[in-house]
């Protein structure tokens, strides 16, 4: 055990590796590389710069229906038909929306790579987009909604994102959308989307594993070197305003014997310098499960709660600082107050210089295990070209995060944990539960 504790406090800041080939073809079509030979086989994703902040207005979640119904079959295989294919050869398709992006996968052995490249071909130039797949794909999205719609903790965020964003905001919504919006769709709205950001200088193609960079460059050219680049309509999100004053919205859910709570915070945007500062600071606070601060007071000294922390969503345009927890309803009050508290705590007496070390501590050990698999390294790679990172970024964000100081730390608390927040709860709740504040607050039955 002694060892273990030397070893932590003797642990110095690591030397990130991370060797990202990267070039592009003439139609602005980009390429990440990363060679990794430990096994014989190949990560292979496709990003589309096409993610569910690019749905229209009353059109939630068509970048979410456009990537699927792409891979339910295109004008030469089935639906079955291309997934049995993949299979035969020991392969995965799978398909992935997030609020900024759109990605198609396949993981495959290298000796088959070429062949799935022409499936992706395929995929990305050839779609069936049938009316019966489109309308067997929306009801099972809306069915998979319903159900949803069964978990606090979905509701939690849900309702969170509708509160705290503003109305026509792209982040409102979460990717899959809404039952009403996916009613209201018609197969054209695919098929305009898919027109509109499915274009070669959209995309990004990322591989990790065993691969030569120079035969892969070659082979993408050769089958997707001759489309052509279009114009791609951008759009530009600016951070969600504070509020002016605290505002508490608790969902009435009788069914459930604990309450679902979720405080938030406006961010900056994914490539800001805030960014890292941000993180520390977010893993003193609540970041670190048992040893961040709140773990330390709601947990383990006051016993209210097994699951409590924080996070930051990290995201191209301006996203949100959150702080989540579920506790017994008796104790919503009194746990909502200590997360209050603490936060006045942090603002007012600063960090300590043993929470900043054991912060970089954990970023130093942490770092190089975060990008060990080859899912990880395509992760980071994803992140670092859809943010538009430098090639460097891992090197230069240890550099930055060694030099941090609890000054700074104590900056980013001030700046983004501000007394106006949102707070959401899901709860068993009336409102003789809840003490009198001087917040805005509406109750909202389910």
């Amino acid at each position: 055990m002694w060892l273990f504790f030397w070893l932590l406090l003797n642990l110095k800041e690591p030397i990130i590796k991370f060797p990202v080939i990267s070039d592009s073809l003439t139609n602005g079509l980009k390429i990440y590389g990363y060679y990794d030979n430990k096994l014989p086989m190949v990560r292979l994703r496709v990003i589309i710069k096409a993610g569910s902040a690019y749905d229209p207005k009353e059109k939630e979640g068509l970048a979410n229906l456009t990537l699927n119904l792409l891979l339910r079959g295109t004008r030469n295989f089935t639906y079955s038909e291309i997934y049995n294919f993949v299979e035969s050869f020991g392969g995965r398709l799978e398909g992935y929306c997030d609020h900024d992006f759109a990605q198609i996968e396949i993981v495959t052995l290298k000796n088959y790579l070429d062949t799935m490249f022409f499936l992706l071909k395929e995929v990305l130039t050839a779609p069936r987009f049938a009316y019966e797949d489109f309308i067997k794909l929306k009801r099972e999205i809306s069915g998979q909604i319903k159900t949803n719609e069964n978990f606090p903790s979905y509701i939690l965020i849900k309702e969170f994102l509708k509160n705290f964003y503003p109305p026509d905001h792209p982040y409102r919504h979460l990717p899959e959308g809404e039952i009403n919006s996916l009613e209201k769709m018609a197969i054209s709205d695919i098929k305009n989307f898919y027109e509109t950001y499915y274009h070669p200088n959209n995309y990004f193609f990322i591989l990790v594993g065993d691969f030569s960079f120079e035969k892969v460059k070659e082979k993408i050219k050769e089958l997707f070197g001759n489309l052509p680049k279009r114009e791609i309509p951008k759009i530009e999100i600016k951070s969600p305003p504070f509020l002016n004053k605290p505002k508490m919205v608790v969902i009435k859910k009788s069914d459930i014997n604990q309450s679902y709570i979720l405080f938030g915070w406006p961010g900056p945007r994914g490539n800001d310098p805030d960014v890292i500062p941000l993180r520390v600071m977010n893993f003193i606070f609540g970041g670190g499960a048992l040893n961040s601060r709140l773990g330390k007071l709601i947990r383990e000294k006051e016993g209210l709660a097994y699951d409590v922390g924080s996070y930051f969503t990290r995201r191209y345009f301006p996203g949100h600082l959150a702080c989540d927890l579920q506790t017994a309803i008796k104790n919503t009050d009194y746990a909502i107050d200590l997360v209050l508290k603490e936060i006045k705590n942090l603002k007012e007496k600063g960090i300590k210089k043993e929470e900043l070390q054991q912060a970089k501590r954990f970023y130093f050990g942490n770092l190089p295990l975060s990008i060990d698999s080859y899912n990880d390294k395509a992760n980071m790679i994803r992140e670092m070209a859809i943010l538009g990172l430098a090639p460097n970024y891992l090197s230069y964000l240890i550099s930055e995060i060694k030099n941090l100081t609890c000054e700074k730390i104590d900056e980013m608390a001030k700046k983004y944990l501000k007394e106006n927040f949102l707070l959401i709860i899901v709860s068993n709740l009336e409102k003789e539960n809840l003490k009198a504040r001087d917040w805005e607050i509406d109750f909202i039955d389910r």
